[in-house]
Order: C-alpha cells, then structure tokens, then sequence
C-alpha cells in the first residue's frame, strides 16, 4: 500500500510480487536484460529452465547484493564453483564474520 510506513513508492519495475519479497530470489527469463534500460536484472549466466534461471558463477555478484533469504534455482550439474563459492562465502561470514562482499566490492 502506498503511503503506508516502509511501503515502496510505486514503479513499474516492481509490480512483480516476487522481485520485492524478502523469500526468494528468481530470475525470470523474459525479464532478464540491460539493467540501465530498465531490466529488473541482468541476464543469467547459468542457464534456463522453464523460464527460470539456474544460477551460474557469473550470477553471485548480483544475489550477494539482493535482500532476499533463498536464491532458486542452483544445479552442480550447470556450474557447481557457483554452489562452492556461495557455501566458502556463507561459512566464512557465518564462522568467522568475515564479509568477502565488502573486502572484494568494485570501487
């Protein structure tokens, strides 16, 4: 609801219930595209299955600086160094609270 206290103001880009909820993060196949024209999000480096993007290396970047709790779809059989590097990075920053997000940021 507009207006109300931590709503978002209304856009275009987020009438899609799923890309605002904190649950699960989804890549769309026919949302995917050129972020600076207005795409959601890039484009999956993994591949596609019906329509969803199964998450590849080249994706962790970008889910690292989304909110949400879950990221569907991975697959060891599409790209399994994104499966490892996501479980170094989770343990590191949950054993050791080392954030390797923040040390390796792009300037």
């Amino acid at each position: 609801m507009p207006g109300v206290p931590g709503s978002n103001p209304i856009n275009e880009k987020f009438h899609t219930s799923d890309m605002t909820a904190i649950a699960r993060l989804v890549k769309w196949q026919d949302l995917e595209g050129d972020i600076r024209k207005g795409s959601p999000y890039p484009r999956c480096t993994g591949v596609h299955r019906r329509a969803v993007c199964v998450y590849g290396s080249g994706d962790l970047h970008w889910m690292l600086h989304q909110h949400h709790l879950f990221a569907n779809k991975f697959d060891p059989e599409v790209d399994d160094t994104a499966i490892k590097c996501l479980e170094v990075y989770l343990r590191l920053k949950a054993l050791h609270n080392i954030d390797l997000h923040a040390q390796y940021a792009p300037e």
